[in-house]
Parts: C-alpha cells; sequence; structure tokens
C-alpha cells in the first residue's frame, strides 16, 4: 500500500445554503413571562426592537433584546385583543373592548375611536392616515385619524369578523366564521369587497398570514390551512390539508427561511416549508397548553409563541445564540480556538483518504455522506469510479444513504463538469436497487422527484439545441 496517496479534493461551486429542519430545530428558549388571562395575540414593530402581547386583563411591549427591558407593562379590567404597528414605527393601534385606542411607543399620544357594538378584535392601519378595525358585529370599519371620523363600514360578513391582513398599498384582507374572506380596497369604498372567497372554505377563519415575496395569503380555518394566490383570486385555494387536529388559531411566517409558522388548540406549533405548492412540516414544538398567538422577528432571529394560560415564550436559534455568545467573549478579550472551514474540511478528507487506502469502500462512502461537504463527496464518488469500487461502495447500504446519494447525483446531474461523474452513479444505483423500488415507498418517492427534474433539465437542453441549429445554419450561410 503506498502511504504517500492523498485523496485529491474536488471543488464544488454552489449556494451556502442551510437545512431547514435543522434550523427550526435548533432554537433555545431565551425568555419567559406569565400574563393574566389568555394571550390573545403576539406581534413584532417592523424594525424588530419590540415585542408586543395582549391578554385578556394585561398589555406588555417588551424590548428587543428582553435584557433591555419593558416599555409598557399595564393590568387592565378591560379586555385586550391586538396590537399592530405603523410602518415606521411611531404608533401602534390597540383593540380594547369595543373601541379602537392609537398610542405612540415614544411620547405620550392617544386617539380614541368608537363606532363598533361589540368587541373589537383587530385593527391594523392602511396606509400612514387610517385605520381599519374588524368587530364581533360582523362589521369592519374605516377611520381615519386626522379627523377622528368614520370613513365607511363593510358589512360584507354575517359573523364574527376576527381576521384583519395588509396587502398592498391600503388594502386587505378580512376573516370571519362566516367561513369567507374579503379583499377590500378602501379606494373603491367599503360597499362591496373587490374580491371574496364564496365557498372555497368549511370552517370558521380563525387566522391570515400574508407573505409578500411569495405572493401568497395562508389562512387558518378549522383544522385546515389553505392558501391563495390572490393575483388569480381568493375563490379557490391552490393548497388546502389538515394539518392540526384542531383549530389553527396563529399563523406567522419567516421570509428569511420561506417558512410558515402554524399554532393550533391541539398545543402545537409546526413549522411549514414549501415544497412547490404544497406545504411539508419540517419540525413540531408541542406545549403544555393551546397555542393561541406566535409572532416571528422580522429578521428572523427569534420567535415568540403564547398560549391560553397566559405562558409567553421566546426562542432565539442557536446559531444566533451562538453569534451573541461570541461577540460577548469577544468584548471580554477572551481568546477562542475554534478551527477553520479548511481545517475541519482536511480531517473529513483524511478520515476517508485512511479507509479508501484501506478498502473499505463502504464506511468511505458513508463517511462523505455524512461529512455533508458537496467537495468531499464528489471526491470520495470520482476516486471510487477511478478504483472501480463504486458499485462495491453503493451495495448493501440503507435507503437512507442510497436516498442521500440519489439526491446529490440528481442535483448535480445538469452541470457539465459532473455530468460523467454522476451517470455512473445513477446507473449502479438502478442496477442494485432497481428491482426494491416497489418495496421502499421512501426510495420510489425520491426516484419520482429526480425523473421530474431530470426531465426538467432535458427540456432545457432541448431547446438550447434548438437554438444551437439555428446559429449554424446561420453560420453556414455566411
Amino acid at each position: 500500500m503506498d502511504n504517500s496517496w492523498t485523496l485529491p479534493l474536488r471543488r464544488v461551486p454552489q449556494k451556502e445554503k442551510k437545512d431547514s429542519h435543522i434550523v427550526w430545530n435548533n432554537v433555545n428558549l431565551c425568555y419567559e413571562q406569565k400574563l393574566f388571562g389568555q394571550v390573545t395575540s403576539a406581534s413584532y414593530n417592523n424594525s424588530g426592537s419590540l415585542l408586543s402581547c395582549t391578554s385578556s386583563n394585561q398589555v406588555v411591549i417588551l424590548r428587543v433584546p428582553q435584557t433591555d427591558g419593558v416599555l409598557v407593562n399595564e393590568q387592565t379590567e378591560k379586555k385586550n385583543y391586538s396590537i399592530a404597528f405603523r410602518d415606521d414605527d411611531k404608533l401602534y393601534v390597540q383593540c380594547v373592548d369595543q373601541r379602537v385606542v392609537v398610542k405612540s411607543p415614544d411620547i405620550a399620544f392617544e386617539r380614541q375611536f368608537t363606532g363598533h357594538t361589540r368587541e373589537v378584535r383587530r385593527a391594523i392601519f392602511a396606509g400612514r392616515h387610517n385605520i381599519v378595525s374588524a368587530s364581533d358585529d360582523t362589521t369592519v370599519k374605516l377611520w381615519d385619524m386626522t379627523t377622528e371620523g368614520e370613513l365607511g363600514t363593510g358589512r360584507a360578513h354575517t359573523d364574527y369578523v376576527r381576521s384583519l391582513i395588509g396587502y398592498t398599498g391600503e388594502s386587505f384582507f378580512s376573516g370571519s366564521y362566516d367561513h369567507s374572506i374579503n379583499l377590500w380596497d378602501p379606494r373603491a369604498g367599503l360597499a362591496a369587497p373587490i374580491q371574496f372567497s364564496k365557498s372555497a372554505l368549511q370552517n370558521a377563519v380563525e387566522s391570515l398570514c400574508y407573505m409578500p415575496d411569495l405572493n401568497t395569503l395562508a389562512c387558518g380555518s378549522g383544522d385546515q390551512i389553505a392558501l391563495f394566490d390572490p393575483r388569480k383570486g381568493i375563490s379557490v385555494p391552490f393548497y388546502q390539508a389538515s394539518l392540526h387536529t384542531k383549530s389553527v388559531v396563529a399563523l406567522s411566517y419567516s421570509s428569511r427561511h420561506k417558512t410558515l409558522l402554524s399554532g393550533s388548540l391541539d398545543n402545537r406549533v409546526k413549522m411549514l416549508t414549501f415544497v412547490g405548492e404544497e406545504l411539508q412540516c419540517i419540525a413540531t414544538k408541542k406545549f403544555d397548553e393551546p397555542v393561541t398567538a406566535i409572532a416571528v422577528h422580522p429578521a428572523s432571529t427569534e420567535f415568540a409563541v403564547a398560549s391560553a394560560s397566559g405562558d409567553l415564550k421566546i426562542f432565539v436559534f442557536r446559531e444566533e445564540a451562538q453569534a451573541k455568545s461570541d461577540a460577548a467573549a469577544a468584548a471580554l478579550g477572551a481568546e477562542t480556538r475554534k478551527l477553520s472551514k479548511e481545517e475541519i474540511l482536511e480531517e473529513k478528507m483524511l478520515l476517508i483518504q485512511q479507509r479508501l487506502s484501506t478498502y473499505q469502500y463502504g464506511k468511505a462512502l458513508k463517511s462523505a455522506l455524512y461529512a455533508r461537504q458537496s467537495d468531499v463527496l464528489v471526491s470520495t464518488v470520482e476516486e471510487l469510479i477511478r478504483r472501480g469500487a463504486l458499485h462495491i461502495a453503493l451495495n448493501n447500504q440503507n435507503d437512507r444513504c442510497v436516498v442521500q446519494m440519489l439526491r446529490f447525483a440528481t442535483e448535480f446531474v445538469d452541470k457539465p463538469q459532473f455530468i460523467n461523474t454522476m451517470i455512473p452513479v445513477f446507473e449502479v444505483i438502478f442496477e442494485i436497487y432497481g428491482s426494491s423500488v416497489g418495496t421502499s415507498t421512501f426510495l420510489h418517492k425520491e426516484l419520482v422527484k429526480a425523473q421530474k427534474k431530470i426531465s426538467q433539465s432535458l427540456a432545457c437542453l432541448r431547446a438550447v439545441e434548438k437554438s444551437m441549429g439555428v446559429m449554424q445554419l446561420i453560420i453556414n450561410c455566411d
């Protein structure tokens, strides 16, 4: 055996991406507080410097991070339902009993709007000078902050209106217990909504969440979550599924991680990611009491979960907690020696090199897969192909290893510099495991995904081939 041999490292150009499963399963509880009564809402301001939370008998506005103290902490006899901040964070609107109250977090400013005949559940800003409120009296009202007068009343709903969410400009969505969602535009007046969901939903609308980067509206209706594309209308959802066992009463969205959080009376918060036009659950957190409110920080550095018993819990992502810890250590002058990425890569390559040198091809491939480094895996596969040992390495692997290998080959098969490496991987997998696809749902599902991806790549190549044919004709004519 030649001890001087080293495994060559093949660099793979790719964007850095984090596994969403790992991100949401690695969170730390950083703050908790007990509020009086059931928590009715939680929301961050747009800059992420404040977190508001309302309960039946208390209003709390916390500074972020929470170690900076509390801005507002009031215990009230009257019921509090929600708080929402204006885009510039200079004002916030609060729902108290049958009133809408506008306040400032910085100065002594307050305006009150009355006109609803039952409890006001939600209120949001529609532009800089108008407010919209939704009430159990089945109406939606538009208010002018400058004149403190009512600009209009929408009466399209026939039951409690518990949800409001902004759309574009001053337009907004409202959701009701009459199983409907309406889209309103104040410029067109509130005599009638400009869009409505008709009979698309079979249960009361408990929560709404608009995701601007995806142009998608999410709706919690009963135990189901429905997704709408407002550009195509909200009369038919493009996705609807039962993801909880009880009503979904809270929704929030992380734009950084492209993840929708749903909170339910089944005591669970689910983290849902988008796979095409469908939602896939990537993580679940269980709590002791029904979840009644969720809020994600605008920068997705933390998220808050509140319950029917009044518990407010704030979770920070472990990577953010580590970053803060490192910064604190640096501020104290602590010197910590951490391995660089290159040193970690070198260690992994050395382990695989040792296993290849002792002809442990299966273990070498498994180590490369567990390394979670594309550079390491490509280098290992190319060396196995050079040695004619790829068949040996892939034989007798479990379904998970085979699927990981299949996903990797599918991702890079359309890259010209890797096609000669990935094609043999497909051939060996099909030869060894082709007969067992029918007995493994896991493997069959991944093969369908691989087929779809490769078909898309082939379609692009055919289009390029057609363009090349035209180009060739032009060149020959010249």
